[in-house]
């Protein structure tokens, strides 16, 4: 787990998997600051706690929501029967899609304002 000792996030983390009996080491980012960094160019993501686990990398918001979810991902592991290039190109073509649909999402949210602008700006 690399955490920072003024995460109050971290703490919790760290509370709740001791109370679930899950071992752990943790890496202070301002004791391990180049391979922090590393592990930043490679997430794109610095945020912490950020726990390395069966060469995955678990960060808050992109991959748990709170601790309980963060155990139950880690309970429940299972390395991919899967080669690396194809998690990849499935990752890749489920981010295209969630992209497409938040785009879409935009785009009618921006229409009901132009028509709501309009419909004021004819009756003003």
């Amino acid at each position: 787990m690399y955490a920072s000792d003024s995460c109050n996030y971290c703490k919790s983390v760290k509370e709740y998997l001791d109370k679930e009996n899950i071992n752990y080491k943790v890496r202070l980012v301002d004791e391990w600051r180049d391979e922090w960094e590393q592990i930043i160019g490679l997430t794109g993501v610095g945020l912490l706690p950020t726990i390395s686990y069966e060469d995955n990398f678990f960060l808050p918001g992109r991959n748990f929501s709170n601790p309980e979810r963060l155990v139950f991902l880690l309970k429940n592991y299972k390395k991919s029967k899967f080669d690396d290039l194809m998690v990849i190109k499935q990752h890749i073509n489920t981010l295209n899609y969630n992209m497409s649909m938040a785009f879409g999402n935009m785009d009618k949210l921006l229409k009901q304002i132009e028509d709501k602008l309009n419909i004021e700006e004819n009756d003003g």
